[in-house]
């Protein structure tokens, strides 16, 4: 069976960015020396730069959500907004906030995301 599967996002370290823009959005294919080389990637995919991401050779991509549910995000209760409560205190000058959203995430199905170990 086939899943029919793409690519939509490009999932980077920060230090990848410049590379990760220059090989999507230039109009050229920049691997070629003639310029009039059309770039097959051009507007492909979505950049997505994570500083989370610690290892600056790996990159990632990952389906739209439309076509397989690859993340899962749930909320408390339903609550995907965050609480506000707010305390008067006489140890600030002023107000607390108190702000807080209860979710979880967890990776629902592996065929939607690739990792690339990279060079």
């Amino acid at each position: 069976m086939t899943l029919n599967l793409y690519p939509s996002f490009l999932i980077i370290p920060p230090e990848l960015e410049t590379l990760a823009n220059q090989l999507l959005k230039s109009t050229a294919d920049i691997s070629q020396a003639n310029p009039a080389v059309i770039n097959p990637f051009q507007g492909s995919l979505t950049v997505v730069v994570d500083p989370e991401l610690t290892d600056t050779k790996a990159w990632y991509l990952a389906s739209s959500p439309g076509l397989v549910d690859t993340i899962e995000v749930a909320f408390l209760g339903g609550q995907d907004s965050p609480v506000l409560e707010q305390t008067d205190t006489r140890n600030v000058d002023g107000r607390e906030w108190l702000v807080r959203l209860d979710f979880g995430v967890k990776a629902w199905d592996y065929r939607g995301l690739y990792k690339n170990p990279g060079a």
